[in-house]
């Protein structure tokens, strides 16, 4: 064999070879690109209980947001924009005045009760979790109106198989996830708990609620002006739920949110509580403001066309919680307000 055979034959596995691992490279990324995705997703469904099979017509009716069951015999319910009944409805309803986290609806429970009742809302996970990975789990949830306690105590148990229970009293289970002791729930905002936690692998389903007694749940007295429902009982709204192996993912996710809160935008409204005044900086021009209580009433502000920025009077306003709605030129927004003379 001569040596220009020999080399056109070393030149041409050098040739394949280097085809073969372009190819590898392909695959490699290709497999990291997958994975990353897979990484950045929400393995929770319906996470805002936005796809629903009906529009709820009153309370308990959990079942209607897909995907999404009762744990035990207590009664979660079903809240959304859709819906007439004070039973059910957005952002006014029997237990207080809320607009959803995101999208137009959220779930409410109760997770505290001096007779231990509990409620838990359960799903099944997009994706059964794999062993050793570390996962980042996150919920909103906002105290109603209408409750004259708060609790910290709130976690969410990811199990291989459905959870069931025959009663309406605590389920006893090592939840991976606990809200921190501290972080007691208002009525005025939407408070983030944050948690992460090792898979043993095939966990599938996810149930949230409070798995501890009530001797061992914190609970705190609020300022709450409103007649309370049940002074014993604790309620929360829930809504905006994220679980992923991507940390900074989960971090910043949210679903695509309808109504804005004023915190979140270059908008300012001061003082909160207020006695006289409120003062507003929009930053934008302001084309409407609209003050609801808690009973559903009205009250349109009147307003100087082109204005950026205005000073409201409040002082003909009983001591209350309120919701003022802001209409600017960039879009519509909205914030609870106290009042307190």
């Amino acid at each position: 064999m001569t040596t220009r055979v020999i080399c056109v034959l070393f030149c041409f596995v050098i040739i394949s070879y280097l085809s073969y691992m372009k190819h590898l490279l392909h695959i490699f990324i290709l497999v990291l690109f997958c994975n990353v995705m897979v990484a950045q997703q929400n393995l929770v469904p319906n996470a805002s209980f936005e796809n629903q099979s009906n529009c709820p017509t009153a309370e308990d009716q959990l079942i209607y947001a897909t995907g999404w069951l009762n744990c035990g015999t207590g009664s979660p319910d079903l809240y959304h924009t859709c819906s007439a009944s004070m039973d059910a409805s957005v952002p006014k309803n029997r237990f207080g005045h809320q607009v959803p986290h995101a999208g137009n609806a959220y779930v409410g429970m109760f997770i505290h009760d001096g007779l231990e009742y509990r409620e838990y809302i359960e799903t099944a996970l997009s994706a059964t979790l794999s062993p050793g990975t570390k996962y980042y789990f996150s919920f909103y949830a906002s105290l109603a109106d209408t409750f004259s306690y708060s609790s910290s105590s709130i976690g969410a148990y990811f199990s291989n198989n459905l959870l069931s229970a025959g009663h309406y009293s605590p389920i006893t289970v090592t939840n991976q996830i606990q809200n921190n002791a501290v972080n007691f729930f208002d009525s005025f905002t939407w408070k983030k708990v944050t948690g992460s936690f090792i898979a043993s692998g095939g966990e599938h389903y996810l149930t949230l609620g409070n798995f501890r007694s009530g001797a061992n749940s914190p609970s705190l007295a609020v300022n709450n002006s409103q007649p309370p429902y049940n002074s014993s009982r604790v309620y929360l709204y829930i809504d905006d739920l994220c679980l992923s192996s991507d940390s900074l993912y989960n971090a910043t996710y949210t679903t695509a949110i309808a109504s804005h809160d004023l915190e979140t935008e270059d908008i300012k409204l001061y003082p909160n509580p207020a006695s006289d005044y409120l003062e507003i900086d929009a930053h934008s021009n302001i084309e409407g403001i609209t003050i609801t209580t808690t009973n559903g009433a009205q009250i349109q502000v009147p307003i100087i066309s082109g204005k950026q920025s205005m000073c409201v009077s409040i002082k003909d306003f009983e001591d209350g919680i309120y919701y003022l709605s802001l209409k600017c030129s960039t879009g519509l927004f909205g914030k609870k307000i106290v009042i307190q003379h």
